[in-house]
Formats: C-alpha cells, sequence, structure tokens
C-alpha cells in the first residue's frame, strides 16, 4: 500500500476573491435581477444601449437618458 501525502489543509480562495472585488460597485451576484455597472467595457455598453440608460448626443459622446438617471439612483447609497 501507499502511504497517504501529509496533510495539507484547503487554501481559501474566497479572502483573495473578497480582496479583488473591494471597489466592485455592483451589489450581489451576477445573477440577481439588478443590472450591473461595468466599467471596462463601457464603450461597448454606450453602443449598445442595454437598459436604454443613454442617449447620443455626437459620436463618443453620450448622456444619461431619463431612465439612466433612474438607474442610477438605484445605485446611489441613501447617504448620498
Amino acid at each position: 500500500m501507499l502511504d497517504p501525502l501529509p496533510y495539507r489543509p484547503r487554501t481559501n480562495n474566497l479572502l483573495g476573491e473578497h480582496q479583488r472585488r473591494i471597489d466592485d460597485p455592483n451589489r450581489g451576484s451576477s445573477t440577481s435581477k439588478v443590472p450591473m455597472m461595468t466599467v471596462p467595457n463601457a464603450a461597448k455598453i454606450l453602443r449598445h444601449d442595454y437598459y436604454g440608460w443613454f442617449e447620443r448626443v455626437e459620436r463618443g459622446v453620450y448622456a444619461l437618458s431619463p431612465a439612466g438617471r433612474r438607474g442610477l439612483e438605484s445605485f446611489t447609497p441613501p447617504d448620498g
């Protein structure tokens, strides 16, 4: 018979994940019903306007639509 390997406790990947998400503005998981804020894909998000939150002012310039203003309020903490 083979001898078992020395005991090695499992590494806790949850702590690393938490550390990486400290500055994540999204609440909950990606399966939540709340729209997600994403920065790296901003140009694509503005172009596709998934939630109807943006209005194109001119090429490369977008403004918040009335729906976008309401959506922003849902991401703003109650204290300001």
